[in-house]
């Protein structure tokens, strides 16, 4: 891998060389360099007159709107496609009515969603209030102080062409800067890889933010000779857009569930295997994150881990939990659980990519594995991810009888890491193997630690 710090994936959490600062921290210093885009946007309101009825109409649709949130995957991320009216309402108002409109619907938004905390925590949900508004002070904010601006200069009239196309590429930009400040402050304030929370959640609205931008324009244009006709312009769009956010996030959730009840008619059908799938799933996501995959595989490792093995349910239990070593009839029956289980995996289109994982979990870096016979980096990295944990966790088993091998004993963790190595550069991926064993230094450290932590306090209290 290349352009990153294996040993520091923190990096891919602070693009463009960001400060490294918490989540409220991070979201205080947006809303300061707010400022300066709210004082830009006073002296343009200054010289203008104010459009207070397109504001009341344009900010009822956006509030209204706002009360149907779509939550997403990373970060308490929730969703709601005010962009249109925004950059309506930068057309006939102004930067300054903009911001005020967005802050009013977000505000609603984020009233609407942490109703429950207003008494328990305000603190909490005044920091949800600037961690949602701030970001869209600056985008909103500076969008339409450049587009007023320009169109107080002369660059072009505010009915031309040009002008449709300046505020239509504004607004897109708008929407730009708002999900990057609000990816930042969502993977500083969860831990959660910065390219990881863009993926899961900006990532696939850029085609819909390039198609709904350029209604602003045209809405607030309509609005001037037929304010309620520019309103329902603004309306009927941004509610079919919130119906395609409510439905991509649904076949999502039903993706996921369908891992799950394949997860849990693995277990079913292998007790072992209640604890296992978890185990690597949890240290095929740690490696994977120290090794820089892409965030596109980081969303979808744990669940090609969890059903690596769904393929042995359509194998003989007699096969599968047979003491002593297994004849050349019942290799070739084993043989087949990977093809079995890319072949259920498959089913579901959104995990194509980790069926062609989960197909290839048992070829050898030497070439000399299952079921193509692959040689080095001709097979997926994710496959010789999980290749290496599934054979350690094989080897060690967990904490309950039910959840060891019943054909071997399990070793010790120092046996098992050495048999990684042996092995390195023949059946497993060296660096994936010493990524591996980092990585279960690492949690040992941990344990430890929090092992004296909780003696000390227990010798304090005596």
């Amino acid at each position: 891998m290349t352009g990153h710090d294996e040993r520091n994936p923190s990096l891919l959490a602070r693009p463009f060389l960001l400060p490294d600062l918490d989540g409220k921290r991070y979201s205080l210093y947006v809303a300061i360099a707010g400022l300066p885009v709210i004082a830009a946007s006073l002296a343009i309101a200054a010289n203008h007159p104010i459009a207070w009825m397109p504001f009341w109409l344009f900010a009822l649709v956006a509030v209204a709107i706002s009360f149907f949130p779509v939550p997403v995957s990373c970060g308490d991320v929730f969703l709601s496609p005010i962009l249109p009216v925004a950059a309506a309402m930068v057309y006939r108002g102004g930067p300054l009515l903009a911001i005020i409109v967005a802050a009013l619907a977000v505000a609603a938004q984020v009233v609407f969603i942490r109703r429950a905390r207003l008494l328990t925590d305000p603190i909490g949900v005044l920091w949800d209030l600037m961690y949602n508004i701030a970001p869209q002070v600056i985008a909103i904010g500076a969008a339409g102080t450049v587009y007023w601006t320009l169109l107080d200069c002369g660059a072009f009239r505010r009915e031309s062409l040009t002008s449709a196309i300046v505020l239509s590429v504004l607004a897109f930009a708008a929407f730009y800067v708002n999900a990057f400040f609000m990816t930042t402050i969502a993977s500083k304030e969860h831990g959660i890889r910065w390219d990881i929370v863009w993926f899961e959640n900006y990532r696939w609205t850029l085609r819909g933010a390039l198609l709904m931008a350029p209604l602003g324009f045209f809405a607030g244009a309509l609005s001037v000779q037929h304010l309620g006709y520019g309103a329902a312009m603004i309306a009927m769009p941004m509610i079919a857009a919130q119906r395609g956010f409510t439905l991509h996030v649904r076949k999502r959730g039903i993706y996921r569930q369908g891992v799950d009840l394949l997860g849990r008619l693995m277990q079913e059908a292998h007790p072992y295997t209640h604890g296992h799938l978890h185990r690597v799933a949890e240290w095929s996501s740690k490696i994977g994150s120290r090794m820089g995959l892409s965030a596109q595989s980081m969303t979808m490792i744990e669940d090609a881990a969890i059903l690596h093995d769904i393929g042995k349910v359509a194998i003989d239990d007699r096969i599968l939990n047979k003491p002593g070593r297994l004849n050349d009839h019942d290799w070739r029956i084993i043989k087949e659980h990977p093809v079995i289980g890319a072949e259920i995996v498959g089913k579901m289109r959104y995990f194509e990519r980790a069926a062609y994982w989960i197909r290839h979990h048992h070829e050898r870096f030497d070439g000399m594995g299952y079921p193509s016979s692959l040689l080095r980096d001709r097979i997926p990295i994710e496959s010789r991810i999980i290749a290496v944990v599934d054979a350690y966790d094989a080897m060690v088993g967990g904490p309950s009888i039910e959840a060891n091998r019943t054909y071997r004993p399990p070793k010790s963790q120092k046996a098992a890491c050495d048999e990684l190595r042996r092995c390195a550069g023949s059946q497993f991926d060296p660096e994936i193997v010493r990524v591996f064993i980092e990585v279960l230094d690492d949690e040992e450290m941990l344990s430890s630690r929090f092992a004296g932590e909780q003696r000390s306090r227990a010798l304090s209290s005596i």
